[in-house]
């Protein structure tokens, strides 16, 4: 599940940054925009910028995927009200142990954007916001299926702490949550 899981991450990953990249596209305003602010950077800057896009995309897609467990513990709900007690009390505890984290990993962002040397912070905020846009265009493409059958939703069950787990521990990492910045 584990491997699941990062393989799932790590393709909304590649989805949320491979919106600016299709070479089929016409070169888009963030195509532009990433254009002109690498353009200027030494290696530095551009490793600064680098994290800063993965971190945020990282907060994205656990972000995102925390809103697809939301959504899916509603259609079991709604599909299995003899489930509804147990899932809403194991989704509290996945918003109390998720969510923390993924405010920490927004204030790592948040001080990385601080404190780079690349442009001014709020340069920096539009181009993620616009970064946003375009991965949010991109994910309305994708149809989701929710899950209705008793046996999905108690696979749900039994697998949202490791997937809690996973998601917490890839954020610790890429963010290093656990060191002083």
């Amino acid at each position: 599940m584990k491997r699941f899981l990062i393989s799932f991450v790590i393709v909304c990953l590649v989805v949320v940054m491979s919106v600016t990249t299709n070479a089929a596209d016409k070169v888009s305003k963030l195509d532009l925009r990433t254009e002109q602010l690498l353009k200027n950077m030494d290696e530095q800057q551009k490793n600064q910028f680098a994290d800063i896009k993965m971190g945020h995309g990282v907060v994205r897609a656990v972000e995102h995927t925390n809103k697809s467990i939301d959504r899916a513990v509603q259609s079991c709900m709604k599909h299995n009200p003899s489930l509804k007690p147990e899932l809403a009390s194991i989704h509290k505890e996945w918003k109390a142990g998720l969510l923390s984290t993924l405010r920490k990993g927004e204030d790592r962002v948040d001080q990385m954007i601080k404190r780079q040397r690349i442009a001014k912070p709020l340069v920096i905020r539009s181009y993620l916001k616009e970064y946003d846009l375009a991965a949010t265009v991109k994910n309305k493409k994708i149809k989701e299926t929710p899950i209705k059958s008793a046996e999905e939703c108690k696979n749900l069950m039994e697998k949202m702490e490791s997937v809690q787990d996973d998601l917490i521990e890839l954020m610790t990492d890429t963010l290093k949550l656990n060191q002083e910045f």
